[in-house]
């Protein structure tokens, strides 16, 4: 019912007017009602009262906005100039900082503002704190070009580095601080008031002579803060004569060592990334004819999340039995990245978590938003794919059969394969 209040009413010449013009005015009428009967219905009675009484539906638009109109203008403005005023603390997560900018840059959308993609992720780099001043630098030189998600996946990373090297710095602090000076007798505070005048005449303090013996190796000559040798940790002095707590000491030490005899540090050159794999075979139970679906999810090359299942429908193409084992695994992916994200270890997670899979018909299906005759059999459930695709949350990508780590969950392989997975 649009069309009447952007079109002029069609006027009817006469009575024996053409059944053309009768039929456009009679459509232009009855859609005019209708819009005015969808106008009154959301108003307030007062404003209701106010407009029952205008002849068309364009009428009633015009006045709203002559009375109404300037309002939204003003919010617009408002809501501009808080986006303009965001600016980002130091020690405030930046995750935060940009999300609650996308929403303000939503609102400005909704009050009919447009700014386009390149505009907004600039009006958030000019933002950030001077602690990311060498990330913008590196983004202009290197004509970046990215969305906003992809942005916080970035800035979460850039923020991860910088806290790793100021607690490094605070380390190194905290041992420079650990020497003492050695004590000494407080200098006496001179008598005199007013300025102090340097003399060349005055003689020099001479440095004094440690007296007894250095802590750490009982030599004399040196404190121990000058000490040559290495110090030596605080269970080792008592290796000469060790009392009951030494040793309770020294047991809780040796049974640290053997929990953790199998512990190692793995150092990858590879980013901490969570990869999604998925198959499935087709009609493996011959008694119920129905397939098997698997998936594993990745982490630094290393398994965390692994399942096979048989499929509860009956797949009548290799298509189906992929692309429902391919949605099961969308969800799994849905879950696992709001879980990195509760644990917070993984600080370059990205916006979209990618799902390999080696059936290119049911990455192409996930992919469609309509429904096709091949694919029309498929339970609407499954379709979930679709949505979970369209939110950007996970990709679905095609993978060679043999690069596919989930194959060993469906079905048998030859040696070579499954050692190589």
């Amino acid at each position: 019912y649009k069309f009447a209040t952007v079109e002029a009413c069609p006027v009817v010449s006469a009575d024996n007017a053409p059944d053309q013009e009768k039929e456009e005015y009679a459509r232009w009428k009855k859609a005019d009602e209708m819009a005015k009967c969808y106008i009154l219905a959301s108003l307030s009675n007062v404003l209701r009262h106010q407009h029952q009484s205008m002849n068309t539906a364009a009428d009633m638009l015009l006045n709203l906005k002559e009375l109404f109109g300037h309002r939204s203008r003003a919010a617009r403005q408002e809501a501009m100039r808080v986006l303009m005023n965001m600016t980002m603390r130091e020690g405030i997560p930046v995750r935060e900082h940009v999300l609650a900018m996308m929403a303000q840059l939503n609102e400005l959308e909704v009050l009919g503002a447009f700014i386009d993609g390149e505009t907004q992720v600039d009006i958030v780099l000019q933002s950030l704190p001077k602690s990311f001043e060498q990330f913008r630098l590196n983004y202009n030189m290197n004509k970046m070009l990215m969305t906003l998600p992809e942005l916080v996946a970035e800035l979460q990373a850039a923020e991860g580095l910088f806290r790793q090297k100021s607690q490094a710095m605070v380390a190194q602090r905290g041992e420079a601080s650990t020497s003492k000076a050695p004590k000494g007798k407080k200098r006496k505070k001179s008598a005199g008031k007013g300025k102090a005048v340097m003399s060349d005449a005055q003689p020099q303090q001479k440095a004094r002579k440690p007296k007894g013996k250095c802590y750490n190796c009982q030599q004399k000559g040196h404190w121990k803060a000058n000490c040559p040798l290495p110090k030596k940790p605080k269970k080792a002095r008592y290796q000469s004569n060790p009392g009951p707590e030494h040793w309770s000491a020294v047991k809780h030490i040796l049974k640290y060592l053997r929990r953790t005899k199998e512990y190692m540090l793995v150092y990858q050159a590879e980013e901490l990334l969570p990869l999604g794999y998925t198959d499935s075979d087709f009609q493996a139970d011959r008694d119920e004819s129905k397939s098997t679906s698997g998936f594993v999810f990745t982490l630094g090359g290393r398994a965390i999340v692994w399942r096979s299942v048989k499929q509860k429908c009956v797949a009548d193409s290799t298509m189906k039995a992929e692309y429902v084992a391919t949605s099961r695994a969308e969800k799994e992916a849905v879950w696992l990245r709001n879980f990195l994200l509760d644990l917070d270890v993984v600080p370059s997670l990205p916006a979209e978590i990618t799902v390999f899979c080696d059936t290119s018909g049911a990455v192409a299906n996930s992919k469609e938003p309509r429904t096709h005759k091949a694919s029309k059999h498929i339970e609407h459930k499954y379709h979930l794919i679709r949505e979970i695709v369209g939110r950007g949350e996970v990709v679905v990508a095609k993978i060679q059969s043999e690069d596919n780590l989930a194959d060993p969950f469906t079905k048998s392989l030859p040696a070579k394969v499954f050692t190589r997975h």
